[in-house]
């Protein structure tokens, strides 16, 4: 007989598997043409990119958790996504920026990619506004939002239909 639960495990464990594989390929080959067509990037950077997102990961968490949720609203996650933004905005627009590619590697894309993907939204949104790109910045706001908002609906959708309801 069908067991639905052996199945979806056997089929999560194959998954994982797969995206291991991806993951390693993805290092290993981009590491290689960053040796020989040399490019920027390479398993240097992904440690020092991961190496970052691990204290921000961690740092989202503990602060998601002591700040608790107040008038129905989870301030633990407002207060992650103004305290990336307030880095990003800090480093990208500090000296600090200039001393090496590697800091906004650890910073940027690390810490505050783990801490908030909030904070990269708001800074490229920012970005449009100062150069007088309004219009580009509404638009991205909404395609942002209004896209992100579908993507999770089509993936919660696509895993019913595949997996079943919880």
């Amino acid at each position: 007989s069908f067991n639905r639960a052996h199945y979806k495990s056997s089929y999560c464990i194959t998954n994982l598997k797969l995206l291991f594989i991806f993951i390693f390929y993805l290092f290993y080959f981009y590491s290689v043409d960053s040796m020989v067509y040399g490019y920027p990037h390479g398993i240097k950077e992904f440690l020092i990119i991961g190496f970052g997102g691990f204290f921000g990961a961690i740092f989202r968490y503990v602060i998601s958790n002591i700040i608790p949720a107040k008038f129905g609203l989870p301030l633990g996650t407002f207060t992650v996504n103004l305290i990336g933004s307030f880095v990003v905005g800090f480093f990208m627009y500090s000296p600090l920026n200039n001393l090496h590619p590697e800091y906004r590697f650890l910073i940027i894309t690390g810490f505050c990619g783990a801490l908030s993907t909030f904070s990269t939204f708001t800074y490229e949104n920012f970005f449009l506004l100062e150069r007088g790109y309004f219009i580009n910045m509404i638009v991205n706001i909404f395609l942002n939002i209004l896209g992100c908002l579908m993507a999770i609906y089509v993936g919660k959708s696509l895993s019913m239909f595949l997996l079943g309801n919880y």
